[in-house]
């Protein structure tokens, strides 16, 4: 091989990252989807946005509640030692669906041997919903489920389903829009 050969190779190797196989999951990553290597040891955590961001993007200010500290708020779960899960969803996000895909996510990583236990899925607003209604379609009783502020007049209205795992829902107390299951 010639020496611009060589150097062209290295070249397209660092380009593209400098390595075939995906880096390997350690606490503190925040990623967009789950590992395609996981560690059964590790803790997984989905974070599930409220709507704000599906409307006004990744750092919305509202007039009555401020800054939504989106990258903020994954950072912080990621230096808990988490491996953090979580997308900025599209404007118009369907619920059910976007549901069956956390679903699909969450026993991709039972699948490959992550313990249920060491599964999180955290949903605020609009995320809430679609935490709980990933709860009820996962009847997973040991995988664990975070709503905050989720069971508004909309959920309420149409009726909360059967939800499975370990639950724990909060919500603000001056919250108008967002309240307890």
């Amino acid at each position: 091989m010639t020496k611009p050969t060589l150097f062209a190779g290295l070249a397209l190797l660092a380009a593209c990252g400098g390595r075939d196989a995906p880096e390997p999951v350690r606490p503190g990553m925040v990623l967009t989807a789950p590992p395609d290597s996981v560690s059964p040891d590790a803790r997984y955590l989905f974070y599930l946005h409220g709507r704000i961001i599906e409307e006004r993007g990744v750092r919305p200010e509202s007039p009555r509640y401020g800054v939504y500290e989106y990258q903020a708020i994954l950072d912080t779960l990621a230096q808990k030692g988490l491996v953090v899960i979580s997308e900025a969803r599209p404007a118009g996000t369907d619920v059910q669906a976007y549901a069956e895909k956390v679903v699909t996510q969450v026993r991709q990583l039972l699948e490959a041997g992550v313990p249920p236990a060491r599964i999180t899925v955290v949903g605020f607003s609009k995320g809430g919903g679609i935490a709980i209604l990933t709860s009820a379609l996962l009847g997973n009783e040991s995988v664990n489920f975070v709503f905050l502020a989720a069971c508004g007049d909309l959920l309420m209205a149409s009726g909360v389903p059967h939800i499975s795992g370990r639950v724990l829902s909060i919500h603000e107390i001056s919250d108008k829009l967002g309240g307890s299951c």
